[in-house]
């Protein structure tokens, strides 16, 4: 399904759009932002989401590079067999499951839905448009962007309880 756009002028604009907007520190930036902005107007809503998010980045941001290192999957641009693995190395080519990008796009998405539940489409939206851009770049497998989806999930969903608990 995706085969098409790889190597296409529309494949490269998803993949550097996708690439930008699935940065960990480019999303803690603008999470940072609304918390200030919840802090000037005194929205409760807003600084709990975006304390709840800050924690979910930090959760999956920490998880994801452990598991990189220690499962040292070969990149797809590498072009070797996907059950190629080289643990415990610090190439960066060798870090490929499982997706950074898909895992704090993920993280965000489960938080900010809950509590903004009208809008879960867009926000999981935008997180598989940037998995599928990860995929489209050669930068991951399929699975290593399930993978993340899974992981940024589960930790968005765990700092909510975390956060909720505390601030409420």
């Amino acid at each position: 399904m995706l085969a098409p756009l790889i190597k296409s002028s529309a494949g490269d604009l998803w993949a550097k759009i996708a690439t930008h907007a699935g940065n960990g520190g480019l999303q803690a930036l603008a999470v940072v932002l609304f918390l200030i902005a919840g802090c000037l107007l005194n929205k409760k809503k807003i600084k709990c989401c975006t304390y709840s998010c800050l924690a979910a980045l930090l959760l999956s941001g920490i998880l994801v590079q452990i598991t990189k290192f220690a499962v040292g999957r070969g990149r797809p641009g590498m072009r070797l067999p996907a059950w190629t693995f080289k643990p415990w190395t610090s190439s960066n080519n060798w870090h490929s499951f499982p997706s950074g990008h898909a895992a704090s796009s993920f993280s965000l998405a489960t938080v900010i839905t809950a509590f903004y539940p009208r809008l879960w489409w867009l926000w999981y939206g935008v997180a598989a448009f940037i998995g599928f851009g990860r995929v489209i770049s050669e930068s991951h497998f399929p699975t290593d962007v399930l993978a993340g989806a899974i992981l940024g999930s589960l930790c968005g969903g765990l700092c909510l309880l975390v956060v909720r608990k505390y601030i409420n």
